[in-house]
């Protein structure tokens, strides 16, 4: 490694002379011990890169980005532990086998509808609760978007067209005709 790196305490290293593509800063920084070194570890490698360049400015805009990526990283991160520790819950067939794949669980948590983080062994019942609730919560604000896309595929099919957008341009179209035909629209009142 080079002499010159961006180095975040909980040993977080980011190459500076070979910058690394953004998806394997992310990566580094998923690694921090904390959501805020990942994103002090992005926001370094974009200091020495600003600096160079001369667009040290462009890092209050970019800040905020890094945090939702940084967020996004970890929370998938966590996510896949997740699945593994319900399956192993699933499988273990000793009190001793479920304490084991809980372990796992010790460094990661997710956050609440209220903004506050807590960690998955330390939440309470009442906190996992609100967040199950969260989850049923945009589960049914899915179902209803996936409502509106099968209403969509269905016009479409009903059209005869390969997208929405056709059916408002055969619409302007007749609409044009139609106006050309009787005279009562006038030339460009119709987009």
């Amino acid at each position: 490694m080079s002499a010159r790196a961006a180095v975040v305490k909980n040993a977080v290293v980011v190459p500076i002379d070979q910058p690394p593509t953004i998806w394997k800063i992310l990566a580094l920084a998923a690694k921090a011990a904390t959501e805020r070194d990942g994103v002090d570890a992005v926001m370094q490698h974009f200091a020495e890169i600003g600096k160079r360049f001369g667009m040290a400015a462009l890092l209050a805009v970019l800040r905020p980005w890094a945090r939702r990526e940084v967020q996004h990283v970890r929370r998938s991160a966590a996510h896949r532990v997740e699945i593994a520790v319900h399956h192993d819950l699933g499988t273990a067939e000793t009190a001793e086998d479920r304490i084991t794949a809980r372990e796992r669980l010790n460094d990661i948590g997710f956050h609440l509808p209220d903004g506050r983080f807590v960690e998955w062994t330390s939440a309470t019942a009442s906190e996992h609760r609100e967040r199950a609730d969260w989850y049923r919560d945009n589960a049914k604000r899915l179902q209803a978007v996936a409502k509106w896309h099968e209403a969509a595929a269905r016009e479409i099919e009903a059209a005869g067209v390969t997208c929405l957008a056709e059916i408002g341009g055969r619409r302007v179209r007749a609409l044009r005709k139609a106006g050309e035909r009787s005279g009562a629209l006038k030339a460009g009142s119709v987009q």
